[in-house]
């Protein structure tokens, strides 16, 4: 996975659609110059990581199912809060 982490992570492969485009990173580079953020819990990790939550539970769909609807129930609540709301026309 991590010789792949250039090619498909978001903070290492770059944006050239980007207003100022964004480079990829330096294929000199081995280790990724960015914080590790995990998709799943938020947490300052990998993904794949032992510290992360996920980990512990990987083989619990039930606890898992939750945890999404959780993290989904936030977004949602969060586009909806009156300060992100935009001005009708």
């Amino acid at each position: 996975m991590a010789d792949e982490h250039r090619w498909v992570a978001g903070c290492c492969k770059g944006n050239a659609n980007a207003v100022p485009p964004i480079l990829p990173t330096d294929a000199a580079i081995t280790e990724c110059p960015y914080k590790a953020h995990c998709v799943n819990c938020g947490g300052p990790h990998h993904a794949d990581s032992r510290k992360c939550k996920f980990w512990d539970h990987r083989f619990d769909q039930q606890w898992i199912n939750v945890k999404y609807a959780e993290v989904r129930q936030r977004h949602i609540d969060s586009r909806s809060h009156p300060n992100n709301l935009r001005p009708v026309a």
